[in-house]
C-alpha cells in the first residue's frame, strides 16, 4: 500500500459521521468482521484502505485488506502481513499503532486509528502556494520553526524503531501524517526491515516470492508520484542515498539521508536533486550539485545551525553523515532550545609551541598549605593556549589513548596569565582510562572536584571523539557524541583560556579544535549581561544586572541578576591593580549583595559577602558570612549553593591559605557533616592531621573510636588553633548530650579553654557538668580550677591529667613572672620521671631561676646533649629550643646560634612552635608584626615564638628586648575571653 497509504488519514472526505455515533445503514458499504466498512479512501500496490467503524468499540478505524487479486498467492500475503506485524512491535506516539490483525480465508486484513489530517507533502505544497503568493505572514504554521517541530517527532519514531532494529527505508513526506491537533504519524512501513537481517536484491527476492505473471502485472504501481519498478531496489529515487542505488543494503545512514531530504524540503520548500528515475540517478549522481537552503530559498532565512545538519545528512559519505538519528535529535534540539551556533576558531596542535602559552611538565600538589610540603603531588604535562577565547566555548578533540594511559584532562575557562594564581585555575574534565583508577572522571574546578562520573571510562587503544561545550554558566560532556553528563555553576565561568593536562605521554591527540558559540536563540534575560562580564565590560554588565533585578523582582532571574551585579564588582575589583580604586569597588560590591536581603535570593547575600572578603584575604569575617547562612536559613532551597562553594573553599584554601583550610574545615565539621564524609574530604582531614602538630596536652586521636566523638575532637582542636573558644565550647555541649559521656575529651576541651586563657569560660562549662557526674567522677575537673599549690601536690606517679595541669600552671608562673614563688613545687618533678613537654617547661623554669645544675640534670635525664641525642631526632623534642637557651647560658651565644642553626637548616612555611625561635633567630622568618609569617600564623605560635624569645634574650642578657616582647604579649595582641 506503498504510496497511497496516507490518503488514510485524509481530512477531504465525502463522508461526515458525527463522533461517537453509529453510521447510518445507507453509509455503509459492507460488512467485514465487527467493522462496517464506509469508505475507500486510499490504494497501493497490495492493498485498499477503508475508513470503517468498530462496532465493538464504537469507533472510527482504518482498515487496510489485502488486493482480491492477490489473495491466492501466499507469499505476497506474507508480505502484505509482515508490514502489519513489523509494526505492531513498535509503540510510540509517533507510529502508527496496529489494533487488530485477521488472517482468514480470502479475507485477509488488519486495522489502525484513523486520525483526521494531512501528509506533510500536502503542508508543504500549502507553504508553497503561500510563499508564491508572498503570504507567509498569514499562516505561522508553515514557517521553519513550526515544521521545525513537526520533523523533531518524526526524527524521535526513527530513533525508536532504529533502537528496536527496526530500518523504515521509504521515509518521504507522503508518509507523515499531521493530525489536527498537532499529533505526527508515521505511516506505510511496508518496505521496513530489520537491522542487520540478511538482504537479498529486491529482484532476487521478486524472483523467488512470486510467480513472472504476478510480477509482470503488478510491476508498476504509483509510489510518490513516480513509477518505481517491482524486484528494483526499494524506497523513492528522490529520498534514495547514493549507496542505495548500487544495490548495497540499507542501514541508519540511509535512512538519516532520507530524513535530510526531508528536512531540505521542509527549509526550501524543494527537494535537493530532481532524479527521473534509479537508472539516470545512478549515471549522474556524481553530477547532483547540492545547493545550500539558504542559497536555495534566501526567502526563508534558514538557519545555519539547520544547513549545517541538512549538509550533513546528506553527504555522499554514509560515514560523513550522523552516525545515529539520536546525534541528528541533539542538534535540532539545539535549534529548538535555541543553544548556541558553533562557528569554528583554530585548530591547537600539542606539538606546536607557537599555539601554547604554557607547555610544560609540572608538579601539581595539593594541600600544601596544611601540609608545608608536596604530601599530595603528582607530575604532569600542562599546556595553556596561547590565545584567549571568550564567550561560549567548544572544545573538540579527536583521542587514542595507549594501553598505560590513565587518562586526559581538558582545561577550559583558565583566567588570564596575569590574573592565574596557580596553573590549574579554571575548569579541568578529567576523563578517566581505567575503572580501576583511584582518579575517576570528573569535573573540577581550580582541581577541587565538583562533579564525578564514575561510569564514563575512554576505552584503550580506541578512537574516540570528545566535545566538552562551556555554554553560559553550563558544562557539557559529551564522548562520540553522545551526552555524558552537564554541569550548573551558581558563581559566573569568566575564564577564556583552554588547554590539556595528562600525566603520561601515552596517548594521541588529532583535531584538537577549538570553537567560539554565539548566544543563544531564546536569549535569557541574564545571557547579555553574562556576555559583558565575560568579555571584562564590567560597567554595562553591571547596568544591565541592575536592570533586569529592578524589572523581575521576585523572580529567579531578578535574584541572580541582583547576586551577579555584586559579583560584576568584584571581578572589576580582582582586576585593578594595588593601589588603585579596588577598595572602593569591595564597597560598592558590599552594598549590592546587601540588596538581596529580605528576597527569595536572600542566602545569596552572604555568599556573596563570602566571596567579597575571599577576595580581601579577610578569612575570619568570609567565614563569619558562611556561619550566618547556615544559621539563619537551615531549610532554605538556596542553601545548597552555599554548602557547595564552602566545599569548593575548604578544598582550594588548602592549597592557598592554612588560615583559611582550618577556618573552612571547622565550618564545615560544625554544619556539613555530609560533606565532609566524602572521599576526597577524608582525605584532606587524613593529610590536616597527618602533618599538623600534634599538641603535647592533648590525647591522641587513637584512644577515640567513634566517629561522631572524632568528629567533635576536631572540631574542638580546629577551634584551639583559629582561637575560637566558642568552638570548643560547642564541643563540649556536644559531648554532653552524647549517651555516654566521654570525659577524657571533656578534659581535653577544658584544657585547650585554660590555655586560651579563657578560664570563665571553663569554670562556666565546669559548673554546667557537675549535674551530669557522681562526686568521684566530678573530682577529676576540681584541679582545672585549683591553685597551682593544690593542682601540684602529686609526686609520684602521676598520670597524663596531672602532668598538663602542672605544666599548665608552671608555665603561668614563668609567664607572670611569679616562678620565684613555687621552688618547692619545681622540686617535686626535678626527681620524677616526666613527659618531654613537662620536662621542657621544667628546663625553662630553671633557666628563670639561674639554677643551672637542675637544668644539666634534665638536659642528663632527657639525653638533649648533642653528643647522646642524633640530631634528627632532636629537632621533634619539645625542649630543642629551650636546650639552645642553655646553651647560651652554658657555652655562649655563638654555640647556641649553632644549635639553632642544626634545629633549623632551612626555611619552612611553618615550623613547629617549639622551634620558631630558632627560625627567627637564624633569620627564616621574621617577628615583626607586620611580616608575612606573623600574618599567616596562628595565636598560639605567635604566643610561643614570644615565650620562646623572651626566655633567648633573658639568658643572653638582653633586657630591652626581652621587655620589648613581654609587652607584645599582653591581651592587645593575644585575645582572650574578654577581647575577642
Amino acid at each position: 500500500m506503498r504510496g497511497k497509504m496516507a490518503a488514510v488519514f485524509s481530512h477531504s472526505l465525502a463522508i461526515t459521521i458525527e463522533p461517537d455515533k453509529i453510521p447510518k445503514k445507507d453509509d455503509v458499504v459492507e460488512q467485514v468482521g465487527p467493522y462496517q466498512i464506509l469508505k475507500s479512501i486510499g490504494k497501493g500496490g497490495m492493498g485498499e484502505v477503508f475508513l470503517a467503524y468498530d462496532t465493538t468499540c464504537g469507533r472510527k478505524i482504518a482498515l487496510k485488506k489485502i488486493r482480491s487479486d492477490l489473495l491466492q498467492h501466499p507469499l505476497l500475503q506474507s508480505r502484505f502481513l509482515r508490514e502489519a506485524r513489523i509494526t505492531s512491535q513498535l509503540t510510540h506516539p509517533t507510529i502508527v499503532p496496529i489494533y487488530t490483525i485477521h488472517e482468514e480465508v480470502n479475507n485477509i486484513y488488519y486495522t489502525m486509528p484513523y486520525v483526521e489530517g494531512q501528509t506533510l507533502r500536502a503542508a508543504l505544497r500549502h507553504a508553497k502556494e503561500i510563499e508564491v503568493k508572498k503570504q507567509v505572514h498569514k499562516d505561522l504554521s508553515t514557517t521553519i520553526p513550526a515544521l521545525i517541530r513537526i520533523f523533531l517527532q518524526i526524527c524521535q519514531a526513527c530513533a525508536y524503531a532504529h533502537s528496536h532494529g527496526v530500518l523504515h527505508r521509504d521515509l518521504k513526506p507522503e508518509n507523515f501524517i499531521i493530525g489536527k491537533y498537532g499529533q505526527v504519524i508515521i505511516v506505510d512501513w511496508g518496505l521496513a526491515k530489520m537491522i542487520g537481517e540478511e538482504e537479498k536484491s529486491e529482484q532476487e527476492k521478486a524472483k523467488d516470492e512470486v510467480p513472472e505473471p504476478i510480477i509482470k502485472k503488478t510491476s508498476r504501481h504509483i509510489s510518490g508520484g513516480r513509477i518505481t519498478k517491482m524486484g528494483k531496489v526499494v524506497g523513492t529515487v528522490a529520498y534514495m542515498a547514493p549507496e542505495r542505488a548500487f544495490g548495497k543494503p540499507s542501514t541508519i545512514q540511509t535512512d538519516i539521508y532520507s530524513l535530510g531530504v526531508v528536512l531540505y524540503q521542509i527549509l526550501t520548500l524543494h527537494v535537493p536533486f530532481h532524479r527521473k528515475n534509479i537508472a539516470e540517478f545512478k549515471k549522474n549522481w556524481q553530477k547532483e550539485q547540492y545547493i545550500p537552503p539558504e542559497v536555495m530559498a534566501p526567502y526563508r532565512e534558514v538557519p545555519p545551525i539547520l544547513s549545517e545538519i541538512v549538509k550533513k545528512c546528506l553527504s555522499p559519505l554514509p560515514e560523513e553523515r550522523f552516525q545515529s538519528v539520536d546525534e541528528l535529535i541533539q542538534s535540532l534540539e539545539s535549534y529548538i532550545e535555541g543553544r548556541s551556533e558553533w562557528f569554528y576558531v583554530t585548530t591547537l596542535n600539542i606539538h606546536n609551541k607557537n599555539d601554547w602559552e604554557f607547555q610544560e611538565n609540572i608538579l601539581l600538589a595539593n594541600h600544601t598549605a596544611i601540609t608545608g610540603g608536596a604530601d599530595a603531588s603528582d607530575w604532569a604535562i600542562v599546556m595553556i593556549s596561547k590565545e584567549p577565547f571568550t564567550d561560549n566555548t567548544r572544545i573538540e578533540a579527536t583521542l587514542r589513548l595507549g594501553k598505560s594511559c590513565q587518562g586526559i584532562g581538558f582545561l577550559f575557562s583558565l583566567p588570564e596569565a596575569e590574573t592565574r594564581r596557580y596553573i590549574t585555575e579554571g575548569y579541568c574534565l578529567w576523563l578517566s582510562a581505567n575503572s580501576h583508577s583511584p582518579r575517576k572522571t570528573k569535573l573540577l574546578r581550580s582541581s577541587v572536584t565538583v562533579m564525578e562520573a564514575p561510569d564514563c571510562i575512554l576505552p584503550h587503544e580506541t578512537e574516540v571523539h570528545v566535545r566538552v561545550e562551556k555554554i553560559d554558566q553550563h558544562i557539557y560532556c559529551y564522548i562520540n557524541n553522545l551526552l555524558q553528563f552537564s554541569y550548573t555553576s551558581h558563581i559566573p565561568i569568566v575564564g577564556s583560556h583552554v588547554g590539556i593536562l595528562a600525566r603520561d605521554a601515552d596517548f594521541t591527540i588529532d583535531k584538537f579544535s577549538v570553537s567560539i558559540g554565539s548566544q543563544n536563540i531564546t536569549v535569557g534575560c541574564l545571557a547579555v549581561p553574562d556576555a559583558f562580564l565575560a568579555n571584562k565590560n564590567y560597567d554595562k554588565a553591571l547596568h544591565e544586572y541592575r536592570r533586569i533585578g529592578q524589572m523581575f523582582q521576585g523572580r529567579a532571574e531578578g535574584r541572580d541578576a541582583l547576586f551577579r551585579a555584586g559579583i560584576t564588582l568584584l571581578e572589576e575589583a580582582k582586576a585593578a591593580e594595588m593601589g588603585g580604586p579596588e577598595a572602593h569597588l569591595y564597597s560598592r560590591a558590599h552594598e549590592e549583595f546587601g540588596k538581596l536581603r529580605n528576597t527569595s535570593g536572600a542566602p545569596l547575600e552572604y555568599l556573596g559577602k563570602a566571596l567579597m572578603y575571599e577576595s580581601m584575604g579577610h578569612y575570619e569575617e568570609e567565614m563569619k558570612c558562611y556561619e550566618l547562612a547556615f544559621r539563619r536559613y537551615k531549610r532554605h532551597p538556596l542553601l545548597p549553593i552555599i554548602e557547595e562553594e564552602l566545599a569548593f573553599r575548604m578544598h582550594e584554601s588548602s592549597r592557598q591559605s592554612r588560615r583559611a583550610a582550618y577556618e573552612c574545615m571547622a565550618l564545615a565539621l560544625r554544619f556539613l557533616p555530609h560533606i565532609v564524609s566524602s572521599k576526597e574530604a577524608a582525605r584532606l582531614f587524613t593529610h590536616l592531621q597527618k602533618h599538623w602538630e600534634e599538641l603535647p596536652f592533648i590525647r591522641p586521636e587513637a584512644a577515640v573510636q567513634d566517629e561522631e566523638v572524632k568528629r567533635l575532637r576536631l572540631i574542638m582542636i580546629l577551634g584551639f588553633w583559629l582561637h575560637k573558644p566558642y568552638i570548643i565550647q560547642e564541643a563540649i555541649n556536644a559531648f554532653m548530650e552524647r549517651p555516654i559521656l566521654p570525659i577524657p575529651l571533656i578534659c581535653d576541651a577544658l584544657f585547650l579553654l585554660l590555655e586560651m586563657k579563657s578560664t570563665k569560660l571553663c569554670e562556666d562549662c565546669i559548673y554546667h557538668i557537675r549535674s551530669l557526674l557522681s562526686p568521684t567522677e566530678f573530682g577529676r575537673f576540681l584541679p582545672f580550677t585549683d591553685p597551682i599549690e593544690k593542682a601540684c601536690k602529686g609526686i609520684k606517679g602521676v598520670g597524663f591529667e596531672e602532668e598538663r595541669i602542672a605544666a599548665f600552671h608552671i608555665r603561668q608562673a614563668i609567664q607572670n613572672q611569679e616562678i620565684f614563688n613555687y621552688r618547692d613545687i619545681l622540686k617535686q618533678y626535678l626527681e620524677t620521671k616526666n613527659t618531654p613537654y613537662l620536662d621542657s617547661i621544667l628546663m625553662e623554669a630553671y633557666l628563670y631561676l639561674d639554677d643551672m645544675a637542675a637544668v644539666e640534670k634534665i638536659i642528663e635525664r632527657c639525653s638533649i646533649g648533642q653528643k647522646a641525642y642524633p640530631e634528627a631526632y632532636h629537632q621533634e623534642h619539645p625542649a630543642a629550643f629551650v636546650y639552645g637557651c642553655a646553651l647560651a647560658r652554658l657555652k655562649g651565644e655563638r654555640a647556641a646560634m649553632a644549635y639553632f642553626a642544626s634545629l633549623a637548616p632551612l626555611p619552612l612555611p611553618y615550623p613547629r612552635s617549639y622551634l620558631l625561635g630558632a627560625h627567627v633567630l637564624v633569620g627564616h622568618i621574621s617577628a615583626e608584626s607586620s611580616s608575612d609569617w606573623m600574618r599567616r600564623s596562628f595565636v598560639w605560635e605567635k604566643e610561643a615564638l614570644y615565650n620562646q624569645l623572651i626566655l633567648f634574650y633573658h639568658v643572653t642578657g638582653n633586657q630591652e628586648k626581652e621587655t620589648a616582647f613581654r609587652m607584645l604579649t599582653s591581651c592587645a595582641n593575644f585575645p582572650t575571653e574578654n577581647c575577642t
